[in-house]
């Protein structure tokens, strides 16, 4: 399945579980900007989706995205520093 994220929405609560991980806005902004990729989610009760690729520096980063009512918005429900498995799901794609 192929979607499209063009943007993603932003409010208090994602960008405070995203400060937790250490992920700013600009990072996960970073990664839409890059060459990210979309993974289906398989962890039960996540988000559909993971949007996954390097930030403006060069680390790896996951976005756990949700739709949103606009197409290509969709809501971040947190981000983190790419776990390895992620990021060879990422490299198998490229």
């Amino acid at each position: 399945m192929r979607i499209d994220v063009w943007d993603l929405l932003f409010d208090d609560m994602n960008t405070d579980k995203m400060h937790r991980h250490g992920i700013s806005v600009r990072r996960a902004l970073d990664v839409l900007d890059g060459s990210p990729r979309v993974l289906a989610n398989h962890a039960r009760g996540g988000a559909p989706f993971l949007v996954v690729g390097p930030d403006a520096g060069g680390s790896f980063v996951t976005v756990a995205i949700d739709p949103t009512s606009e197409e290509g918005v969709w809501r971040p429900r947190t981000a983190y520093p790419s776990k390895p498995a992620e990021i060879e799901r990422y490299r198998r794609l490229r």
